[in-house]
């Protein structure tokens, strides 16, 4: 590789659950290194994104998602699921999303967030 050329990161997966077990409107939870990561399928697209909210710390997939948001089960902050935009304010821009992928009838889950 030529010094000036660009560096290629090659993006790295983990199993996070059966696609059977996760059916529509269905969230839950991977931890991936030290971070909590949210999955959701919304009528058979996955999401993948940040799972603690940064107002006071709840788990985002226990909350309830409407218009591809969702909303945190303790204070009402919403979130975009496909960019993790924050729908209300403007105190945090956003929250990290991850790449998520179907192998073997097995959602797997980027370990690194999506570039925006």
């Amino acid at each position: 590789m030529h010094a000036n050329s660009p560096r290629v990161s090659v993006q790295e997966f983990v199993d996070v659950v059966a696609v059977v077990d996760l059916p529509s409107g269905a969230a839950t939870f991977v931890s991936v290194g030290d971070r909590e990561i949210g999955v959701w399928n919304l009528g058979g697209r996955y999401y993948a994104m940040d799972n603690i909210c940064p107002h006071q710390g709840a788990q985002l997939h226990e909350g309830w998602v409407r218009d591809g948001c969702v909303t945190c089960p303790w204070h009402a902050w919403s979130y975009r699921l496909a960019s993790g935009q924050m729908e209300m304010g403007d105190s945090f821009d956003h929250l990290d999303t991850f790449a998520t992928r179907i192998v073997a009838g097995r959602i797997e889950v980027g370990t690194q967030p999506v570039k925006l």
